[in-house]
């Protein structure tokens, strides 16, 4: 599993970005787009340093592996 970060100067709406992602790397290159607003609890979260991931017992990925 991939997960790709897209960040946009102006607001946007979801099918817009799924489009541009699909037009890039083809149409069955994505199956989930999410809008959030804090890119730095999205990062804690993926790599297990968030404290929801903490708290569930996850791996703790070393930084230097990612």
């Amino acid at each position: 599993m991939a997960f790709y970060l897209y960040v946009a100067r102006n607001p946007v709406i979801i099918q817009s970005v799924r489009n541009k992602i699909k037009r890039a790397l083809g149409n069955q290159s994505i199956s989930h787009v999410e809008i959030v607003d804090n890119i730095e609890n999205i990062y804690q979260y993926l790599t297990h340093e968030s404290s929801v991931t903490i708290r569930k017992n996850k791996h703790k990925y070393d930084r230097k592996d990612l």
